[in-house]
């Protein structure tokens, strides 16, 4: 009798989960965004509950009181290098996220454990930081959504929404590459022109005339093709500077990848060539006139 009762309860378990009522979906599924900014990865994870004809707040939240903005594990707010968030240091790591909403500011607040159920919030005391915000209005969203709208080459915007509201928060990062300045003795040796040959996709080649020059403590490349100008910029290594490419005399892009090196001659510049790595791919190659 007990192993009759025992194969009933098995195949009883097999049919159970079989017709998938052990296997439900999540109402609120998990979601992730993240935005990588010269080599800083800010990532989000959030549960994603939905309205389905409800009004978020203060109807499901409540003005004043302490909540995840999510559903059920803490939202997490995770950065692998040091930024600021809203003006306010922030050191790497992985925190979890606890909004306070109200009628006419929210704070956001961040908390050192990322593993904590939504119904157990930190006091705000043990908080990390807090940041005061003004709520304001956007289109509605059914799904609680946080992404990035804006990104540059210094930072980003975090936005959080839900229902008609809107949360945005500036993301500040810390630059890998700061572009340095030079005196007029350090930029000598390569002042001066060159020939410089461009080489295509299906090595091809396209031979310019270039003017290496010194202006606001950088070096600047000008060839004689129209809209190719770009300042040369320091590198860690050494003989080794970048491709930075300017927007109204400001630099705009670093090419990181695509490292350029200088051929030297009792201290003066001879040439430079310029490779995409990897595999090492020479681009430009200019020679001194």
């Amino acid at each position: 009798m007990t192993r009759r009762l025992g194969l009933a309860a098995a195949t009883m378990l097999v049919a159970i989960t079989a017709s998938g009522v052990g296997a439900q979906i999540r109402s609120s599924e998990r979601g992730t965004v993240s935005q990588e900014i010269d080599g800083t990865v800010i990532s989000v994870n959030y549960g994603r509950p939905q309205l389905r004809g409800r009004t978020p707040f203060p109807n499901m939240e409540k003005w004043g009181k302490v909540w995840t903005p999510g559903a059920n594990w803490a939202t997490t707010l995770e950065v692998n290098h040091p930024i600021k968030l809203d003006g306010q240091a922030l050191a790497a790591g992985k925190y979890s996220v606890w909004f306070t909403p109200g009628e006419t500011e929210w704070s956001l607040a961040l908390y050192k454990n990322p593993k904590l159920f939504h119904m157990t919030p930190p006091k705000p005391a043990e908080m990390l930081l807090t940041i005061k915000k003004p709520a304001t209005t956007s289109p509605s969203s059914e799904m609680l959504t946080f992404g990035f709208p804006a990104v540059d080459r210094t930072g980003a915007v975090l936005e959080f929404r839900w229902g008609t509201t809107s949360i945005p928060l500036r993301i500040d990062i810390e630059p890998s590459l700061k572009p340095g300045t030079l005196t007029p003795t350090q930029a000598a040796p390569y002042l001066g022109d060159y020939t410089m040959i461009m080489y295509g996709g299906k090595k091809d080649s396209t031979v310019a005339t270039l003017a290496v020059s010194l202006k606001d403590g950088r070096l600047v490349a000008t060839p004689s093709i129209p809209g190719l100008d770009f300042a040369i910029v320091t590198s860690p290594k050494p003989g080794v500077q970048y491709v930075a490419f300017l927007e109204k005399g400001e630099v705009k892009d670093i090419e990181v990848d695509s490292p350029l090196t200088w051929q030297l001659q009792s201290g003066r510049a001879v040439g430079f060539t310029i490779a995409s790595i990897p595999p090492t791919e020479v681009w430009i190659r200019a020679v001194r006139k």
